[in-house]
């Protein structure tokens, strides 16, 4: 009994150490490659999320391949499953830590996702609707800087 009260304070004390390192994110900075690498993560998990959210929505709405969604249904769909996690998305990819030497770029890419989405929150329209693509510039900044899947498809 002592040898497992001794083993999982010793296990307990670890893990209260290795909380705290990655909380602090250890002391170090991301690289460019760990920075794409979590951004990504993040937005999989938020466009995940947004599937589900939208596959739901839809079955209680009354879309079906004879009848497309009104406006106002397209427009509730944009606000309560499309906005959130593009929200979400903005405000991780604003929570990561920018990597030594690409400060700059990295967070003109983040802080830009951003705007267009507090835009749409504004006004979901483009959302809603065929016109152009709201996110186009600054997918482009982010396919050049190596996003993989990160503000590339929307």
């Amino acid at each position: 009994m002592r040898i497992f009260k001794v083993t999982l304070t010793g296990l307990v004390g670890s893990l209260i150490a290795a909380l705290f390192f990655l909380g602090c994110g250890g002391g170090e900075s991301l690289t460019k490659a760990e920075f794409i690498e979590q951004a990504d993560a993040i937005c999989l998990k938020a466009e995940k999320e947004k599937q589900e959210d939208m596959e739901a929505f839809l079955l209680k709405s009354s879309a079906g391949s004879a009848q497309p969604l009104t406006l106002k249904e397209q427009l509730e769909l944009a606000t309560d499953a499309i906005l959130p996690q593009l929200r979400f998305q903005a405000d991780e990819l604003t929570s990561l830590a920018a990597p030594d030497g690409e400060e700059d770029q990295a967070s003109t890419i983040v802080t830009e996702f951003g705007a267009v989405v507090s835009d749409l929150e504004k006004s979901p329209l483009p959302l809603a609707s065929t016109q152009a693509d709201p996110f186009t510039t600054v997918a482009e900044k982010a396919r050049d800087y190596g996003f993989k899947t990160c503000i590339l498809n929307y």
